[in-house]
């Protein structure tokens, strides 16, 4: 089944989308990278929350299961916090050598 076009009331011609020019890259190169830089490092700190809280619920969870509590909490909560530096220092040579 076919649809038939829509009348054309425009100069434009008769296309049912009008054809509008979109600059997908209307900022400057500079620009551009500063931004892909601002988002890039925006992330640190969420990599950091959810490392350390991964780490601790995974702790409390285990705490929960074998009755440990608090020692599997806390070895975890240490293990999240490393891996949360550990994160920080990828990302910063990961940003570095995008400058």
């Amino acid at each position: 089944m076919t649809f038939p076009e829509p009348p054309c009331y425009t100069t434009a011609g008769c296309s049912f989308f009008p054809k509008v020019e979109v600059r997908l890259f209307f900022m400057d190169k500079e620009t551009r990278k500063m931004f892909k830089t601002l988002g890039y490092l925006s992330t640190v700190g969420l990599a950091m929350a959810f490392s350390i809280g991964i780490g601790a619920g995974l702790g409390y969870w285990l705490d929960k299961k074998f009755g440990t509590a608090p020692w599997l909490f806390f070895v975890f909560l240490g293990f999240g916090i490393v891996a949360a530096f550990r994160n920080l220092y990828l990302m910063y040579k990961r940003g570095r050598n995008m400058q």
